[in-house]
């Protein structure tokens, strides 16, 4: 499905209020080869991880309750062996397929794909400032990760957390992504960890931050290859002061976990209702999803520019659609 399709698609679900659920986001694995330092995946304790014929059922049933788009994350997804045959089965439903990686193994795991739509790679600036948050000879991999999805023509996105360590490197990510004819799409390493309650020790000063957005702002005027639309990074520019947005998490898009189990989106980890997809069923799990959680802020640039255009921000679907 190429994105013009999928973006009318989408357009007509919101429309006519039949989004659930449209976009599922799975982290098939909570295992990683990185400890990026805004991260606190490491300290959860997970019992397993889905077999691959009970994550391909899964997927079936997803898409006949309506879902069109599924993204793979984790943890690391192509530290799954079968990562390969959950793209290649995805794909083969109809769906839009896209995986989230640091660049990990993707060169020997893509061979195996029949087709990946799209590929998100974590690049937080050049290699010593990338490496200082990430791990050493994680840059590296990462660059190599963009090179090879763009010789296979894959339409592949540079995503970047915004800290304290890479305040001044944004601009080295926007020449980044000019070489590789890619966009890049930013966001702030908030308070607390990703899958955390814990401080974040990279969570950037406020009038920092603030002004590095005003930058981005002032650099996709000048048509940078920024991929957050005006709409979203004037709502992300507010970060921390919660803004008001209408959350669609649980009506367009939700996350599972490996294990089965159902969250509204990444930030609502361990805090949703206990739903689990393998033991409850697709069906009931769909239809508990209804009850929103009800997050008074967001932060995470996808999930904010789904709810923004769902706000009627025209802009959020014309860069969706680029």
């Amino acid at each position: 499905m190429n994105k013009l399709a999928l973006g009318v698609l989408f357009a007509k679900a919101v429309v006519r209020k039949k989004m659930s659920p449209f976009i599922v986001s799975w982290g098939v694995t909570h295992k990683c080869n990185l400890r990026c330092r805004y991260c606190g995946l490491h300290n959860w304790r997970f019992t397993r991880e889905l077999g691959t014929e009970e994550i391909k059922d899964v997927i079936s049933q997803l898409y006949d309750h309506g879902t069109r788009v599924m993204k793979f994350t984790g943890g690391e997804p192509f530290l799954r062996e079968d990562i390969a045959e959950l793209v290649n089965f995805s794909h083969d439903l109809g769906m839009y397929v896209s995986v989230s990686t640091n660049g990990y193994m993707f060169e020997d795991r893509i061979t195996k794909m029949k087709h990946l739509d799209s590929v998100s790679i974590s690049i937080d600036g050049p290699e010593r400032i990338h490496d200082e948050i990430r791990g050493k000879g994680s840059y590296a991999v990462a660059e190599k990760a963009l090179a090879a999805a763009r010789a296979r023509k894959i339409n592949a996105t540079i995503s970047t957390v915004i800290s304290s360590v890479n305040l001044t490197s944004l601009e080295y990510v926007l020449l980044l992504a000019k070489r590789f004819r890619v966009k890049a799409f930013f966001q702030p390493a908030i308070s607390n960890l990703l899958f955390g309650e814990e401080s974040n020790p990279l969570s950037p000063e406020i009038s920092g931050y603030r002004a590095a957005i005003r930058k981005l702002l002032h650099a996709k005027r000048r048509f940078a290859p920024v991929g957050n639309s005006f709409s979203g990074l004037k709502h992300l520019y507010f970060w921390p002061d919660a803004r008001p947005i209408n959350c669609h998490a649980g009506k367009i898009i939700f996350r599972l976990d490996n294990e089965g189990q159902v969250n509204y989106c990444s930030r609502s980890v361990g805090k949703s209702a206990d739903l689990n997809i393998i033991k409850q069923g697709v069906a009931h799990c769909l239809e508990q999803l209804k009850l929103s959680y009800g997050c008074a802020e967001c932060w995470c640039y996808s999930l904010v520019e789904l709810n923004l255009f769902c706000q009627g921000k025209i802009d959020t679907l014309l860069e969706m659609l680029r």
